[in-house]
């Protein structure tokens, strides 16, 4: 579940989510819920909080590729595994480049 899109195989670029609070149970993102291409240059301000693998961004980050040039701004909570302010897991490659996360 995400603030934009939930499940992604494609790249995501210049794209943002505004949302209030976004909340869910498994791959929570305040963008994307699991991306499984690059994002770039996109943000995510609302609220996120779920169960497993929950960022302020991204949910899960899958395969060889990365958020690239991307922020997020709310806070993050779960009550389960993998959380980040940023991405919640990342997994066969996935990274950040130029990224920052900023929540409470």
């Amino acid at each position: 579940m995400g603030g934009l899109i939930g499940y992604s195989t494609g790249g995501i670029t210049f794209c943002y989510a505004t949302t209030g609070a976004i909340n869910g149970t498994l791959y929570v993102g305040g963008l994307v819920g699991a991306a499984l291409e690059t994002v770039s240059n996109c943000y995510a301000t609302g609220t996120v909080g779920g169960t497993w693998d929950v960022g302020g961004l991204i949910g899960l980050g899958y395969g060889a590729y990365a958020a690239t040039g991307c922020y997020a701004t709310g806070a993050v909570s779960n009550s389960g595994p993998n959380t980040g302010g940023l991405i919640g897991e990342t997994g066969n490659g996935y990274g950040a480049t130029n990224c920052y996360a900023k929540g409470q």
